[in-house]
């Protein structure tokens, strides 16, 4: 199911294990993790891929350029 707004997947996916595709000025970094929570301004996750134990992450929404956990997507196309 592809979403049109970044908050309808955030609160459908909150929790769970996604894909994470974020833009860090001129590099696109992907992260696997897990959903913590999310504000108006900022998206919390666990990048699950660190091996130092639970590292939290926090990126502004405006970075976030794709999110994709089985059926559930995400695509900013307009940041693309």
């Amino acid at each position: 199911m592809k979403h049109s707004n970044l908050s309808s997947i955030l609160n459908n996916l909150q929790g769970r294990f996604v894909s994470v595709l974020v833009k860090d000025g001129a590099n696109r970094i992907s992260y696997s993790a897990k959903l913590k929570s999310h504000t108006p301004q900022v998206v919390t996750f666990v990048d699950t891929n660190e091996g130092k134990g639970r590292v939290f992450r926090k990126v502004r929404r405006s970075s976030v350029l794709g999110l994709k956990s089985g059926k559930h997507s995400f695509r900013r196309t307009k940041a693309l």
